[in-house]
């Protein structure tokens, strides 16, 4: 690579370096390697080699004054100090802007669902999935957690006979559970266990044997209705209360199926589940009025004829298949006669199921259900609120306001982690681009 020769214009701007022995060796050869070449510039070069020389004796003499030495040392004193001071301005200026892009970035990222900041729940949100149904006669509740044992609540006899369907991700389907719990609140008061084997997509599970909707059920010339009730009430005198509402129940040739009494906070509680014929359940609803004083009161009223007759339609059929299979098992033999066994033990099984169904249909159409609520007024008056002091409203707000913080710098940390890789690149490529500017200029000088 052939050796760039100096120009005039470079020669003159570097002279006075060349003269105060500023330049490096390099640079010196060149210049006098040009004033070899150039008779103008080496004229310049001599003249200010012989102003050197002139000036070099002139301050043999001179003294400088004590207080023009002392001003010097303040100057450069103070020089010295300004360049470290501007240093520490851009180092601060530097973190400062780094901090604005921090406290920028979080809060922009807080205010949109970029980055989820936090993992806790709300109260109204679960982990799982969760089946409610729909399309279940009124008062019935009916929750169930995929996995896990659900819990289906029957609030009257009356909803024994409406398939239980499930909704889920906006579509209706029925749902098979690994271990559905049935409660039944009804006459019989008990529970009941069925497992998802019992029930098929053709066989909406609602009790152990409930059979499904039929496609064309025919019309009862008479609605089979169940009737119902639920009351709440309070009272001061809660033992007098109780044993007058247990003495209507016996008047009225009713019967407890439940009864729960319950405290809390001084106050008790009682949960009752009263069975009473049909036919007089206005008669003791009137009554309950002399038990406490009324804060609800509703009447039910459920017809379950379509689910009744096709109970005792299907029982008819069940009958038929075991009078068919008596006769074909006579003349039956080897594998076939304990197939023929087999589907006529299926035949029993499914006729005593659905006789018992019948049977409760029967019971819930005679005897009403009224569910009974009683509380007692608290004794205790509450305390009167107080209110917070100076200091406690203090304490709290600076509580409140630690808590804010660090939860800002905790979601600072979670910002800082996602832009990371953006701010790593855009460094890289600054130092880059810097590096270039400086190799630009040197070469230039």
């Amino acid at each position: 690579m052939m050796e760039q020769k100096m120009s005039c214009e470079r020669f003159m701007g570097q002279l006075d370096a060349y003269l105060d022995g500023a330049l490096t060796a390099e640079e010196m050869r060149q210049m006098e390697a040009h004033a070899d070449e150039c008779a103008k510039c080496a004229e310049e070069l001599n003249a200010g080699r012989q102003l050197v020389q002139m000036l070099r004796g002139l301050d043999d003499e001179i003294v400088v004054p004590l207080d023009v030495q002392a001003g010097w040392r303040r100057a450069v004193r103070k020089e010295i100090s300004a360049k470290k001071r501007k240093n520490w301005y851009r180092v601060l200026g530097t973190v400062a802007a780094a901090l604005v892009v921090m406290i920028g970035s979080t809060f922009a990222m807080r205010g949109t669902d970029m980055v989820a900041f936090s993992n806790e729940l709300s109260p109204n949100e679960t982990s799982g999935n969760t089946y409610v149904a729909a399309g279940a006669p009124v008062g019935r509740r009916i929750a169930a957690k995929q996995g896990d044992q659900a819990k289906v609540m029957l609030m009257s006899a009356a909803d024994a006979g409406a398939p239980v369907v499930f909704e889920t991700d906006g579509e209706e389907q029925q749902k098979k559970v690994s271990d559905v719990v049935l409660e039944d609140e009804g006459a019989m008061g008990s529970r009941q266990t069925a497992t998802a084997s019992d029930a098929t997509p053709a066989e909406p599970l609602v009790m152990s044997s409930m059979p499904a909707t039929p496609e064309e059920t025919p019309k009862p010339t008479a609605p089979l209705l169940v009737y119902g009730a639920n009351r709440e009430a309070e009272t001061e005198n809660f033992d007098q209360e109780r044993d007058t509402l247990k003495a209507l129940v016996s008047e009225y040739d009713g019967y407890f199926a439940s009864d729960l009494l319950t405290q809390s906070d001084g106050a008790r509680c009682l949960t009752s589940e009263i069975r009473v014929p049909a036919e007089r359940l206005d008669e003791f609803v009137t009554a309950l009025d002399d038990v406490g004083t009324t804060l609800s009161l509703e009447s039910t009223a459920n017809d379950v004829a379509a689910y009744y007759y096709d109970a005792d339609a299907r029982l008819g059929t069940q009958q038929a298949i075991v009078a068919r299979l008596n006769q074909l098992i006579p003349e039956a033999q080897g594998d076939e006669l304990q197939a023929l066994n087999d589907q006529l033990e299926e035949a029993y099984a499914a006729i005593d199921e659905l006789q018992k169904l019948l049977n409760r249909y029967d019971s819930d159409i005679s005897y009403a259900t009224v569910r009974m609520t009683l509380w007692e007024k608290s004794q205790f008056a509450p305390e009167p609120t107080k209110e917070p002091t100076l200091g406690e409203r203090s304490r709290s707000g600076f509580q409140q306001s630690l808590h804010a913080v660090g939860k800002f710098f905790r979601d600072m940390v979670v910002s800082l982690a996602v832009i990371a890789p953006v701010a790593g690149i855009l460094i890289v490529v600054g130092i880059v681009v810097g590096v270039i500017i400086y190799t630009i200029r040197k070469k230039k000088k």
